[in-house]
């Protein structure tokens, strides 16, 4: 199997997932937050699944960890969602993903819709903001959401990650609640509301400020 620098892969002779930092011939060097890096046989890796990578991207985050989302929608106001593969109750999501240290968030929203969906994210106005507080166990946790325009239903330069999506749909709004996840559910409908109120909420400068 060919690994490249950046992939997130598990070793499973340490039992444990790192992203490649450097790809020496069959050695792959492996770093993740809290550990040194480390080498490992191309042999003794693979892929890691998306909950590993999210978990992983998540503790790159730093001081918690930072969501950026991706509003897109058709003309009648229908969100872009993804169906995520290995989620069954409510499984369908926003593009987009978590943010890695030192990255703006349009940076990371480029990336995670990019390599999720093949579209080219530019972020417009920010439609909604999520903050949980941290506690004695938990870091703080951020949740953004970005205005990136229309699309046509029949879309064609839509190329879907199906390793971790199913399916992309245009969910109609009054359907949100039974096929997203609460806290999903809840982002994407403040977003459209804000979008049909027409006010401002923030905006993204051309070079926005690190998370």
């Amino acid at each position: 199997m060919t690994f490249a620098v950046n992939d997130i892969v598990l070793d499973h002779t340490r039992h444990r997932v790192g992203r490649i930092d450097a790809v020496n011939g069959d050695c792959l060097v492996l770093a993740r937050p809290g550990h040194t890096r480390w080498d490992a046989l191309t042999s003794w890796c693979m892929p890691a699944t998306p909950a590993e990578c999210q978990e992983l991207e998540q503790r790159e985050g730093g001081d918690g960890h930072i969501g950026v989302w991706a509003l897109y929608r058709t003309k009648d106001g229908r969100p872009l969602l993804l169906r995520e593969r290995d989620q069954t109750h409510q499984p369908w999501s926003l593009p987009g993903g978590y943010a890695v240290r030192n990255e703006t968030s349009a940076e990371t929203l480029y990336r995670t819709v990019y390599s999720t969906t093949g579209l080219t994210a530019v972020p417009g106005r920010v439609l909604a903001v999520r903050r949980v507080p941290g506690t004695d166990a938990t870091a703080e946790s951020r949740d953004i959401v970005y205005d990136c325009g229309t699309i046509p239903v029949n879309i064609t330069s839509l190329r879907l990650d199906f390793t971790r999506f199913s399916a992309h749909g245009f969910i109609p709004v009054d359907q949100l609640a039974t096929n997203a996840l609460p806290h999903t559910a809840a982002l994407t409908l403040s977003a459209l509301r804000m979008l049909e109120s027409g006010a401002e909420m923030d905006t993204v400068s051309r070079r926005p400020q690190r998370m």
